[in-house]
């Protein structure tokens, strides 16, 4: 950023504390603008690290926001996080059944597996890139019989989602 005005939209996946987020020119930054248009009262919120902390009603950096931010001198911002990026798991449905799903972090591509489901909608192999992960059998009530490699999914048994730590199926049901 060079001294003076810097027009920027803060390069995260997250919100961070407005401290937090310019750590890196802490000492050069003299002041911080964002306009808020969901806000009628206030529109334009402000943090200065000068000023107290009563006084600033910037809280946070967002994403995608824009901000104008004044410095004394040219500087380099540097985004870091010290918080880890999001997991994420993405199901895809066909027809409506899971047919695969993808799991990773968010920003990456993640790997993606396929679920073969028998006439009761069970997940009965997981499949990634046609190499086999995971296989599974049932008796006549749910309970698993067979077990071969790992399954990424909790919806097992007639499609439904398995809590693992007390052994029922979750069927949105009473």
């Amino acid at each position: 950023m060079k001294r003076g005005a810097n027009l920027i939209s803060y390069p995260s996946d997250r919100a961070i504390p407005v401290a937090d987020a310019l750590a890196s020119i802490r000492n050069q930054v003299v002041i911080v603008y964002e306009y808020d248009s969901n806000d009628p009262t206030d529109r334009w919120k402000k943090y200065s690290p000068s000023l107290p902390a009563y006084a600033n009603d910037l809280a946070e950096m967002k994403p995608g926001q824009g901000y104008w931010v004044y410095v004394s001198q040219d500087v380099t911002l540097t985004v870091t996080s010290a918080v880890p990026p999001s997991s994420l798991t993405k199901y895809y449905t066909f027809a409506g059944r899971r047919v695969a799903l993808r799991t990773g972090f968010a920003g990456t591509g993640g790997e993606v597996y396929y679920l073969h489901s028998d006439h009761l909608g069970s997940t009965v192999k997981v499949t990634s890139d046609s190499t086999p992960y995971g296989e599974l059998r049932y008796k006549a009530w749910g309970e698993t019989r067979y077990t071969y490699g790992t399954t990424p999914t909790a919806y097992k048994f007639t499609g439904q989602r398995e809590e693992a730590t007390i052994g029922l199926y979750f069927y949105n049901a009473r």
